[in-house]
């Protein structure tokens, strides 16, 4: 064999080596991709159920019938006539 032969052999196993090295990397990091989307899909699912739990816990905490009962412990009555002062000038207080 005369040097040129080695040297395009030498440059082939290194070009092939390169290739392998790379379709190896590539394939690592795609696994990585999986598995990350895998678990930003699940932390997703999980935020979402808890979303949807504080918010029913938030309008059972806020609903009408919990603001009548507030309202009873506090001794409110309900309005039944409601009458209005009219003003007549733009001050509504004159010393």
């Amino acid at each position: 064999m005369d040097n040129k032969t080695k040297i395009q052999y030498i440059i082939s196993f290194l070009l092939l080596a390169l290739v392998v090295f790379s379709y190896v990397n590539q394939v690592g990091s795609l696994t990585q991709e999986t598995y990350l989307i895998e678990k930003y899909q699940e932390q997703i699912s999980n935020y979402s159920q808890e979303s949807r739990s504080l918010e029913y816990q938030f309008l059972q905490s806020n609903s009408f019938f919990e603001v009548e009962n507030i309202a009873r412990e506090l001794n409110f009555e309900e309005a039944s006539k409601v009458s209005y002062i009219e003003v007549l000038g733009s001050e509504v207080v004159v010393k």
